[in-house]
């Protein structure tokens, strides 16, 4: 049983206070019978001719004085107010008497509160997004500016999270799971922040529902990390395996299955050497690859305990190799014994700073061997150590400041030194793509003689890269011999590779033998082109000098879109010519490889909001559509996608309903001629009546059209047969 509250307003003319009462139904109709019930027993009259005006149900708000069911109060409103919305709310200033005040000291202060589950829907959703805290119920102002908010068209934020939350997925959820989704969308794109694309917030939230509980907070993270992409790693068990969390690895390391199993193929080989796990020869990370690619053992045994560990991707790579390489000898290889060991060992908790006696044991050293800051004493000066630069830095140090030595390079010297060798310097380009590739031969001598050599070379001027290198070697007095079949050619070709700014391998060149001048009696030592030291980040994510790639990767979807554009665009279709995407390339300033990522975002905005996606014929009729009206607000554009989608799908709605289907022609064989009996040939007539069954049927009719027969209409046929009988000319004794 629910229960209802009404008003009964009073007349003018009858100077009566209006009544309130309160009637518990199984609904609205019923409540209403209630009512005038009670009315009738109190003898007042509503409608034309009474006292009254007819009852009008009110908003049930708790109160602590309100009347007991099914009785009319009159002195309710002396505290109350009626409002135009047939709320109710407490009186601003109540003239009652002293002791009815002291009876009820907080009703003035008594707030007219809702259920928010009782909301309509869009309410609901703009209530829960500006309110950081779960309420069940919510005061009559916050639902007034959720009221507002959803009649504002010009606040884009509250339009476009009521259009993506349109989903019957979510108007399944409880109540306070429907504020943790909003929550959601509020941690990714802010109040505060920029209003967030129709297209986002569509595949936030559709991405969130597909996401399983577990995994919310992670996808979470990623999205404001800028990882779109995000994907749940799990183990073949079903439990997460991590790879979210910050390690010794680096900031923005994408952390898989492909490199752990790297990682732990470098702790199988680290059993019989030792090396710098952060800074790995190439020879053995090739060695690992093989190793894995392979499937050797114990590395298969290794990897499968590793990867069927919940949170096995969490791990720092000191640990993980260390577990590995630091194993006895006589550990046992099966399964089980595997991840018993394994349990024991990885009782890491900082990831991102593991313990230096776990780095010492995984690089092969001992902790004293291993670089440590040395902390001054408090009656001593602390001295500054110079700084350990590699061959790049070295290089960049010296150009950047030619007044400092190796022993003066300080923190800031070195940071603004690789500043401007990140910008890519023509210089700076031309001095590091040139000395890189004698990094076997400068290693050789002190940084001093280093910085005197890359100085000595006039890097802003446009030369070959070899002379570039002849130069450095000279300033430092080797003996440069080259390879007779070098012409000037190559030179040139290799200072208009050098002046476009490219860190890039230059290819075959010729090579460069150097011989130390003292001694001058020894081979000839060739030098090997490019380096020779990398890390495993480096080795397993892109070259260091490669530009970084921001966009990201495309889905399945977008790709299907695309392929679909550019067969648009490139005049493949008999949508528009060749004439037509000339004139849409002249009005629209941006070129195709900009503008096909916008037209991409356009049509999924449209999809978010339509079922099922697109057709290429429709994805072809949009993206004319949306180059003939193009606009550089990406919200006019969406809105211009989905009308034109809605309109295309009518369309061929109308036109498959005005199809009439064509008959089907089937040829006959010739037929046979052949003579045919008279009688096959003119159908047969069924013959007429005779006079008897004419009789029975006119006697049927006359005994059923008799009133004194209506009961006995299973005699019916039997008297008719009689009364057939007697009529029929056959029978003699009836005719006379």
């Amino acid at each position: 049983m629910d229960k209802f509250s009404y008003a009964i307003k009073a007349k003018k003319t009858s100077k009566k206070p209006m009544l309130f009462i309160i009637v518990e139904a199984k609904n609205e109709t019923a409540a209403e019978r209630k009512v005038m019930v009670a009315l009738d027993d109190e003898e007042i009259e509503t409608g034309k001719g009474g006292d009254y005006f007819s009852p009008s149900r009110t908003e049930y708000c708790a109160f602590d004085d309100l009347p007991e069911t099914d009785v009319l109060d009159d002195k309710f409103f002396d505290r109350y107010t009626l409002n135009e919305d047939l709320t109710i709310s407490p009186v601003a200033s109540t003239v009652v008497e002293e002791k009815s005040v002291a009876q009820l000291p907080e009703q003035n202060s008594t707030p007219v509160l809702k259920t928010v589950a009782e909301l309509p829907w869009r309410q609901r959703l703009l209530v829960h997004i500006w309110n950081d805290e779960y309420s069940y119920n919510v005061d009559q102002k916050l639902v007034k500016q959720a009221y507002s908010r959803e009649l504002d068209t010009d606040d884009k934020y509250s339009q476009n999270l009521l259009l993506a939350c349109d989903h019957s997925e979510l108007k399944t959820l409880s109540d306070h799971n429907l504020w943790t989704a909003m929550s959601a969308v509020r941690d990714v794109f802010p109040l505060s922040g920029p209003t967030p694309l129709l297209s986002d917030v569509c595949a936030f939230v559709k991405k969130y529902i597909e996401t399983e509980y577990l995994d919310r907070k992670l996808m979470i993270n990623a999205w404001k990390d800028g990882n779109r992409n995000f994907v749940a790693k799990r183990t073949h068990s079903g439990a997460t395996a991590g790879g979210q969390n910050l390690t010794d690895r680096g900031e923005g390391f994408n952390h898989n299955k492909d490199t752990l199993a790297v990682e732990v193929a470098l702790g199988v080989l680290g059993r019989s050497m030792d090396f710098d796990i952060y800074n790995t020869p190439v020879s053995i990370v090739n060695r690992a690859r093989e190793m894995v690619d392979a499937k050797e053992k114990p590395f298969i045994n290794w990897f499968d305990a590793y990867r069927n560990i919940p949170g096995g991707l969490d791990y720092s790579r000191a640990i993980v190799i260390y577990s590995v390489k630091c194993a006895p000898e006589d550990q046992p290889l099966a399964p089980g014994k595997l991840m018993h060991y394994l349990a024991k060992i990885l009782t890491e908790t900082d990831h991102e700073h593991p313990a230096p006696e776990i780095v010492a044991a995984a690089c092969g050293v001992t902790p004293n061997e291993m670089a440590r800051p040395e902390t001054p004493a408090s009656d001593e000066v602390p001295s500054t150590n110079p700084l350990v630069l590699d061959l790049s830095q070295k290089i960049a140090v010296a150009m950047y400041d030619p007044s400092v030595t190796s022993n003066e390079v300080t923190a800031e010297i070195l940071e603004a030194a690789m500043l401007e060798l990140s910008r890519k310097e023509p210089a700076f380009v031309r001095a590091q793509k040139a000395l890189l590739y004698l990094a076997d031969s400068l290693n050789d001598y002190s940084d001093e003689e280093i910085f005197t050599a890359v100085r000595a070379v006039d890097f802003n001027t446009l030369q070959g890269i070899v002379m570039y290198r002849r130069a450095a070697l000279q300033a430092l007095g080797e003996i440069v011999v080259f390879d007779e079949d070098e012409t000037s050619e190559d030179e040139e070709e290799q200072a208009q590779t050098g002046a476009t700014g490219s860190v890039d391998d230059a290819g075959s060149e010729s090579q460069v033998v150097v011989a130390p001048a003292a001694d001058a009696g020894k081979p000839t030592e060739e030098v090997k082109p490019g380096r020779t030291i990398f890390s495993v980040a480096e080795l397993l994510n892109a070259p260091a000098a490669a530009p970084i790639d921001n966009r990201q990767e495309l889905s399945d979807r977008q790709v299907e879109i695309c392929i679909a554009i550019n067969e648009l665009l490139s005049g493949r279709t008999n949508m528009i010519g060749e004439a037509d995407i000339a004139e849409f390339a002249e009005n629209i300033n941006h070129p195709y490889s900009a503008l096909t990522p916008l037209l991409i975002a356009d049509i999924e905005s449209a999809e978010a909001l339509l079922s099922p996606n697109l057709s290429d014929e429709e994805i072809h009729g949009v993206v004319t559509t949306l180059l003939e009206r193009w606009s550089e607000d990406a919200m006019i554009r969406h809105k211009i996608a989905l009308d034109d989608a809605d309109l295309w799908r009518k369309e061929m709605l109308h036109r498959e309903k005005g199809k009439t289907p064509q008959p089907v022609t089937v040829e006959l064989p010739a037929p046979v001629s052949a003579e045919l009996p008279s009688s096959a040939v003119e159908p047969t007539r069924l013959n007429a009546l005779t006079f008897k069954q004419q009789l029975l049927l006119t006697a049927v009719q006359g005994l059923c059209a008799n009133p004194a027969h209506a009961t006995s209409f299973e005699e019916i046929p039997h008297m008719a047969s009689v009364i057939a009988d007697c009529l029929s000319p056959e029978n003699d004794a009836c005719t006379e």
